[in-house]
């Protein structure tokens, strides 16, 4: 993302030493910190809606040489970085000059700026207080690009889901079947797995990252890419089968009998050599009711 001739071109040798020293502490400690990759988590989810529907690219980066780098996000399409520095303690200020949050903040501004990039930056806190506090003190000069953001803290993620609205709605809407609170809690496991093992100072797509989870937890996870089509002639046959409706979403097949009587979902999405094989079942025994077709379901 930045090289050390990008932080000599518009900073000091002074302030080259400081960078390093803060990516070589940072690194150490990339995936210890709870903390922070709970907010990873919570980001990735809020993202997976647009890059679903609206083919959007997000990269994802963490711990790399630069000022503001607990996480940072890459809107490729629009030519904006948003960079997040992690704060989970009780007390902070902005401080003044070099190590300072601020001077990060402006620091981390102008190395957008020199790679043609708008920014915005965040400072994530773990208290409702501590928000209130930062945003009065909050330096005149660089407000226009920063804000300070409240985020829970929690050791468990399962009780960060249940504080975090938005963490909550992105995991929902990346559940394959109704999103009772264990399959949320799986996706955001799977997810949360994922972002650990990957290295994040290269930089990822939250694509690369969605793909990685579906492959673990396919039966969890929904399908990404365009809603497939039924087989015209598997069609034809179900429609033709009294009181049984059917339909496709998310990428898996759920069915219904007799206004509710009975209903289900294929454990398998319909991207799968299983769905395939469950069409070609439906043709060869060509079913005439639910009776018929409920053994192949």
């Amino acid at each position: 993302m930045f090289s050390e001739q990008d932080i000599k071109s518009q900073f000091n040798d002074e302030t080259l030493t400081y960078l390093k020293n803060k990516h070589r502490g940072g690194g150490n400690n990339q995936k210890g910190n709870t903390y922070e990759n709970h907010f990873a988590v919570c980001r990735i989810a809020q993202c997976a809606q647009a890059v679903v529907e609206e083919g959007r690219r997000f990269l994802f980066w963490s711990q790399v040489l630069t000022f503001v780098d607990d996480l940072i996000i890459e809107h490729q399409e629009a030519n904006l970085r948003q960079h997040y520095q992690l704060k989970s303690g009780s007390s902070q200020v902005w401080g003044s000059g070099l190590k300072s949050i601020s001077e990060d903040f402006r620091g981390q501004k102008r190395l957008n700026d020199s790679q043609q990039f708008n920014s915005e930056l965040g400072l994530v806190v773990s208290t409702e207080e501590l928000k209130k506090s930062l945003e009065e003190g909050i330096p005149v000069d660089i407000q226009p690009f920063s804000q300070v953001i409240w985020f829970h803290y929690d050791s468990s993620l399962s009780k960060v889901i249940d504080k975090e609205p938005v963490l909550r709605q992105g995991l929902e809407y990346l559940c394959a079947v109704k999103p009772t609170k264990d399959k949320i809690e799986t996706v955001a496991a799977s997810l949360l797995g994922a972002w650990a093992s990957i290295d994040t100072s290269s930089g990822v797509t939250v694509d690369e990252i969605l793909d990685m989870v579906r492959k673990q937890s396919p039966t969890f996870i929904r399908l990404l890419g365009p809603e497939p089509e039924i087989d015209p002639d598997v069609k034809e046959i179900l429609d033709s089968i009294p009181l049984f409706r059917y339909q496709l979403s998310k990428g898996f097949f759920h069915w219904e009998f007799g206004e509710g009587l009975e209903e289900g979902i294929l454990m398998y999405s319909c991207d799968r050599p299983e769905f395939r094989y469950f069409q070609n079942r439906v043709k060869e025994r060509r079913p005439t009711s639910f009776d018929e077709l409920q053994n192949l379901l």
